[in-house]
């Protein structure tokens, strides 16, 4: 069994069509049954992201499945880990390990 090292899963971007293809990845090997609950909830959005040009309606919602995907992946990460923005850069999201000092 590997040990979970954590880290970045994506960084340098906050565009929603950028994030949630990579935040659905990570959540289907973590909680299948929840990534494919956001898939059935947000098709509209999933579907947009096909298109060449991300949809300007679909924004908010694509806006509030990235917030939605990382309370999904903060509530599955592995123990001892966060899920977010990194504290020095909030376009690096991951896999954070937590202090105790934290608390």
């Amino acid at each position: 069994m590997s040990r979970f090292e954590g880290g970045t899963v994506i960084c340098g971007t906050l565009r929603s069509e950028d994030l949630i293809p990579e935040f659905t990845r990570v959540l289907e090997s973590l909680a299948p049954t929840t990534a494919s609950r956001y898939a059935a909830r947000w098709d509209d959005v999933y579907a947009g992201l096909e298109a060449v040009y991300f949809p300007e309606d679909l924004y908010a919602e694509a806006t509030e499945l990235v917030e939605y995907l990382i309370d999904a992946l903060h509530a599955n990460a592995p123990d001892g880990y966060c899920f977010g923005a990194h504290p020095g850069d909030g376009a690096d999201f991951g896999f954070w390990r937590i202090d105790d000092d934290d608390f």
